[in-house]
């Protein structure tokens, strides 16, 4: 045999080069696509122990200190075992229901039973949730299900089912018909053949599911956020007699604003005149301001009252009374109400007002809405309309309809006082 030439040599260096910089260039891709998907897990580990968090990864300030704050809020710890209720029912009942829907669409020829497979799946990734909220809501109200935890998960279980089903049939298809031939053999039923031959062959898909749908559970809000509409649903109920949580104390109110000159307006029959707002929002519903602050900017434009009126909430009037004494402003409790004909705001520590109910269960008095160019009365007959141009109109009916101008509306009574306004 003859030597190996220098030239082979060189080549077969350079062949081996040439693999070892391909390894090296894919492992350092694999390693930065690695790094790009650890990063947000690395902060997710590393935040809830940061004494000051941010968006940005790096090690770690130590403290506890957020997890004892997390503590002693009365509502964290009672919000987290609502979740954990709502996930693990709504996994118990898609791993149950769609393992036996899967073993009888693979056992059980029937025509069109992979059409039925393909149209759920297709219906289910097209009617998504959002698309589907109004009749859900509607089905709820109507099974008397609308703040049930219980409505919450069979909704979400619902939802999930379809693919479930695609998904275990598929491990149910796997299982060899002749275990189960065996099993009836020896006298076991239907359902013995299902729970110890089919279900520990399926036990990877049924592990896939139960974790599929314990995530898509866990990290879904609007469902929870439409079908919970009770404030005291995210909050345990205490027995009779057990004294209340203690709050964390409130952050000090921000120093009083300077107002503005008083307006000089001429008074009628010795009336005065005040000026103020009937409708505002804040942080607990589509508002961005705090009720402190909020009190403290209507007071900087020289407001004398100003009506806190959120979208169906009450959570926060404890605190108005004190934010309005701080910054020198009457703050009026208000809850702004969504109706068939609009929104309207009710005024007054009434409580908490279920706007889904017709308006004559919540409200006995009259209603003034406006509703495009007109304002329609409703429950007013025998009041008297004002609006901007001064004139007069008696009502007639439990629902009428006027032509709106600029400017409020409002009914009035004999007397002359005010029954109700429409901005």
């Amino acid at each position: 045999m003859s030597a190996p030439t220098a030239a082979s040599t060189r080549g077969g260096d350079g062949a081996v080069v040439g693999v070892v910089v391909r390894r090296v260039l894919f492992y350092a891709a694999i390693s930065l696509v690695m790094a790009f998907f650890a990063l947000p897990l690395l902060w997710l580990v590393f935040a809830p122990f940061d004494r000051t968090p941010s968006l940005t990864v790096r090690l770690p300030d130590f403290t506890l200190d957020n997890f004892r704050l997390l503590q002693d809020n009365p509502y964290a710890l009672t919000s987290l075992r609502n979740s954990i209720f709502i996930a693990g029912t709504t996994m118990v009942l898609v791993v149950v229901f769609a393992a036996l829907a899967a073993y009888a669409l693979s056992r059980v020829h029937i025509p069109g039973r992979d059409g039925l497979l393909y149209a759920l799946l297709l219906l289910s990734s097209i009617v998504t949730g959002t698309a589907a909220m109004v009749p859900i809501f509607l089905l709820m109200f109507q099974l008397n299900l609308i703040d049930s935890r219980t409505g919450v998960s069979l909704v979400l279980a619902g939802g999930l089912l379809p693919a479930a089903i695609f998904i275990l049939k598929d491990f149910m298809d796997a299982t060899p018909r002749s275990y189960e031939e065996s099993a009836r053999v020896f006298g076991a039923s239907p359902l013995q053949v299902l729970r110890h031959v089919v279900l520990p062959i399926a036990r990877p898909g049924l592990a896939t599911i139960a974790v599929w749908a314990l995530v898509n559970t866990w990290g879904d809000f609007l469902i929870a956020f439409i079908l919970l509409r009770d404030p005291e649903m995210s909050v345990e109920v205490a027995p009779a007699g057990t004294a209340p949580p203690a709050l964390p104390p409130a952050p000090p109110l921000p120093p009083a604003a300077e107002r503005r000159p008083p307006r000089a307006l001429p008074s009628v029959d010795g009336l005065s005149w005040r000026a103020g707002d009937f409708h505002s929002d804040t942080v607990h519903s589509d508002g961005t301001l705090t009720v402190a602050q909020l009190a403290q900017l209507g007071a900087a434009q020289g407001l004398d009252f100003l009506a806190v009126t959120d979208h169906n909430t009450i959570s926060h009037h404890s605190s108005l009374a004190a934010a309005g004494a701080a910054a020198g402003i009457q703050l009026v409790p208000g809850q702004e109400l969504t109706t068939g004909f609009g929104h309207a705001n009710a005024f007054g520590d009434v409580g908490w007002i279920d706007f889904r109910e017709p308006a004559d269960t919540w409200w006995p008095g009259p209603l003034l809405l406006r509703v495009g160019g007109e304002v329609v009365a409703l429950g007013g007959d025998g009041a008297v309309l004002t609006g901007p141009d001064v004139r007069r109109r008696i009502v007639r009916g439990d629902t009428a309809t006027f032509p709106a101008g600029g400017g409020p509306h409002w009914l009035e009574d004999h007397e002359t006082r005010v029954l109700a306004v429409s901005c």
